[in-house]
């Protein structure tokens, strides 16, 4: 197995979180402005993913047969590759800004976005001199672009969400199924809901695929909520082992 599809493997679980899937405008009611979010994702092999993101409505108050919206993100993660027999530590920055418009249906929510993208990555490697070894590093930094699409179903308790994307950067698919499922709503000056349900990822591209899956757990209170989600990962260059992680979104102004 070579260092660059290891390299190459997580950069695209980076990609997994790119996509907002909360606080996403679909969720925004006529009153509300900006959108925020943010999560933090690790495993159990020392490796861990941040980000956080704005969403901003164009539409204003006024809502429009088709929504215009713009989203911006940023990512941190650190991750290992093998080099030989060690595990070196890698850093990888993402940045992306996006254009999107959004359709809604009755229960029916669609939304597509397309943006470019910045990635920088810092890759630590061992060499050999005079018998000694010695570490080095190397930053790579790219520019691309990015698609995708988000669509949500919603029925009396139960809400099916659905992403597809791609990204240019290293020719990455991306998609997701969520199933949540309301168990508690209080719609008077609480304004809470308890959202358990599960959730599949799959990604990849030529050289890399990787599937997860796993349970999730959404708490929103008035105009804030949190996620927290955990699982099983399997990638096909690197790491079989369990995930968790959370997500924090809301609109506070």
């Amino acid at each position: 197995m070579t260092r660059y599809t290891l390299q190459l493997g997580f950069s695209l679980i980076c990609f997994l979180l790119m996509v907002p899937t909360v606080g996403f405008p679909l969720d925004l009611n006529l009153r509300d402005v900006l959108g925020l979010y943010a999560g933090h994702q690790f495993d159990d092999r020392g490796q861990y993913y941040a980000y956080a993101g704005a969403t901003l409505p164009l539409s204003g108050k006024e809502r429009m047969s088709l929504e215009p919206f713009i989203d911006v993100f940023a990512a941190r993660q650190k991750y290992f590759v093998r080099d030989g027999g060690n595990f070196l530590p890698s850093y990888l920055s993402l940045y992306t800004a996006a254009v999107g418009l959004t359709k809604s249906f009755e229960r029916l929510n669609v939304s597509l976005s397309a943006g470019p993208a910045f990635q920088s990555f810092t890759d630590k490697y061992s060499y050999q001199d005079e018998g000694q070894t010695l570490y080095g590093e190397v930053t790579t930094k790219q520019l691309g672009y990015s698609l995708s699409s988000y669509v949500s179903y919603t029925m009396l308790k139960d809400r099916l969400e659905g992403i597809l994307s791609y990204s240019s950067l290293q020719g990455v698919y991306f998609g997701r199924t969520r199933w949540k499922h309301t168990i508690y709503k209080k719609a008077e000056s609480l304004r809470m809901e308890i959202n358990p349900g599960l959730e599949f990822v799959a990604l990849g591209n030529e050289q890399f695929q990787s599937i997860s899956t796993g349970g999730v757990v959404e708490v929103k209170w008035k105009r804030f909520g949190f996620l927290v989600r955990g699982g099983y990962q399997y990638t096909t260059s690197f790491h079989h082992g369990q995930y968790i992680g959370i997500e924090l979104f809301g609109t506070p102004f």
